[in-house]
């Protein structure tokens, strides 16, 4: 008996020339197309590589909840940086955890060999209460809207975690070899594999991209899906480097600029979801901040387009993001100064915004959250008010209101600088020859922009491709399991699956 393997696209192709008195046996074999998770920032849990340590493990149920809570809200700025950066920027200091068993075991409902399975195809070292369900559905919907599919295809889920505080070009070269990795795994007896499916989430869609455009694993990449991409950069990152993180997360991610800085000024990863000099606000403008004063913009940045020359690298001005009194705080004393580290690391993050610009996989899909129920910073500004006070007992009142004519004047010919910053959006202005005629405060709006809490719409829609869908109501950091999201998903990989079902069987 003669015995062959055949691809599945291989047999409408086959002319049969054998012996007739013979048994001939003939086993088609189906195509592997892995769907492959890229998470956002900080949903990679990390441990120190030295140590073994693990630093960054986000609540995953009630008992982790608390756990870490208990730990982060306790931790000053310099012991986050000592936990997630060290003494200066390494992108070797820390790595993905690849989880536990028992842990795995739990998270699924499964067996030790379901466990290790998904161990190994990277679920543990994602966050699993952003993800996991994610990963389950893909797992347990192969058809994916497409009965037959089955018949030639199968679609093992997969995820990459990777250092979220290193460059997206270092994440990216990480992410292109774990993806030909993957095409290596599944091509075998069972299964043949060539090309994947990237799914990815948030800062995900630039490592990704990079991996793809940047480290040449576009040709291993059947087509890439992402989802609340910060396209262009967000400007609620220049409002947390100033303000904190807002609502919940800034019990674990920092609640003012003196926990925030010492982490993302010493994080290339965390510079690069800044808006980059392509970045325009929901309404098209390039320049996204402005200073206020009675109703009027006294100062509107960038005016050349370049906002790492007139605003990140900007180290007095009342809209500088950076206090470099915040950027190590007790750190040891080195020879390059905490002020020239983050420009450096600043630099990393300006090189890498240039050569990945709008580059993309020539198949990609992408979705972004519009409309008003989650409010985003697509513009920062600062409003000038004017302190003054009423008589109350037994003290009196102290209140904000219209600046004073003389103020204004003043304002609009000094050089306005930030004094007796709280860290949390509110500062007193003072100017660079000398302070105002009236007391001046200055405080950073709310977020009043369309688009998911963290990316505006303006940035989430900005890559340039045909397959583009907004989504109302799509909250930033579960926006996996969104069911709008999650149908666009299926489509989505439906489509790519049939692009690329017609490219093996032709015309």
């Amino acid at each position: 008996m003669s015995v062959e393997r055949l691809r599945w696209h291989e047999v409408k192709d086959r002319t049969f020339i054998g012996a007739t008195d013979e048994t001939h046996e003939i086993h088609v074999v189906r195509e592997a197309l892995p769907i492959v998770l890229v998470p956002g920032i900080m949903g990679s849990r990390l441990r120190q590589s030295g140590s073994g340590d693990v630093v960054w493990d986000p609540p995953d149920g009630p008992g982790s909840t608390v756990s870490t809570l208990w730990s982060w809200t306790r931790a000053s700025g310099r012991e986050r940086k000592r936990r997630l950066i060290g003494d200066a920027h390494d992108p070797g200091f820390l790595e993905v955890d690849p989880g536990q068993l028992r842990r795995m075991r739990s998270n699924i409902s499964g067996s030790d060999a379901e466990a290790r399975r998904a161990i190994d195809r990277g679920w543990g070292g994602v966050h699993w209460s952003s993800y996991g369900g994610f990963l389950r559905w893909a797992s347990l919907a192969p058809s994916l809207g497409w009965p037959r599919a089955s018949r030639y295809f199968t679609f093992p889920v997969y995820a990459i975690g990777y250092n979220w505080s290193a460059s997206n070009r270092e994440s990216g070269d990480r992410i292109a070899r774990r993806l030909r990795a993957i095409v290596a795994e599944n091509d075998g007896e069972d299964t043949f594999c060539e090309k994947v499916i990237v799914v990815s989430h948030s800062m995900g869609g630039l490592a990704s991209r990079s991996a793809m455009m940047l480290h040449g694993a576009e040709d291993v990449v059947a087509g890439a899906i992402h989802t609340v991409q910060p396209v262009t950069g967000a400007a609620a990152t220049y409002k947390r480097m100033r303000a904190g993180f807002e609502g919940a997360a800034s019990l674990v991610l920092g609640w003012n600029a003196a926990e925030t800085t010492p982490v993302l000024a010493n994080s290339p990863g965390g510079l690069e979801l800044l808006p980059n000099k392509g970045y325009r606000d929901n309404a098209g403008r390039d320049r996204w901040l402005s200073v206020m004063m009675g109703g009027r913009a006294l100062i509107e940045r960038p005016l050349s387009g370049d906002p790492y020359a007139e605003i990140y690298r900007e180290r007095h001005a009342l809209w500088r993001m950076v206090d470099e009194a915040l950027i190590d705080p007790g750190g040891p004393r080195r020879r390059v100064t905490p002020w020239m580290s983050y420009l450096d690391n600043l630099a990393v993050a300006e090189s890498f915004h240039d050569d990945l610009a709008l580059r993309r996989h020539p198949v990609t899909y992408t979705t972004w959250g519009e409309g008003r129920g989650h409010l985003s910073w697509d513009r920062a500004t600062w409003t000038i008010t004017q302190l003054a006070m009423a008589p109350g007992y037994p003290m009196p009142t102290v209140y904000q209101t219209t600046p004073s004519a003389a103020a204004q004047t003043w304002a609009r010919s000094a050089n306005l600088v930030a004094s007796s910053d709280d860290g949390v959006g509110s500062c007193r202005v003072t100017g660079a020859g000398g302070g105002p005629p009236d007391p001046l405060v200055a405080d950073i709006e709310p977020a009043d922009g369309e688009g998911d809490g963290t990316v505006p719409a303006g940035s989430g829609r900005a890559l340039p491709t045909p397959a583009a869908a907004a989504k109302r109501g799509v909250e930033h950091q579960m926006a996996l399991n969104h069911p709008q999201v999650r149908a666009f998903l299926t489509a989505a990989i439906q489509q790519i699956v049939f692009r690329h079902f017609g490219a093996r069987t032709g015309p």
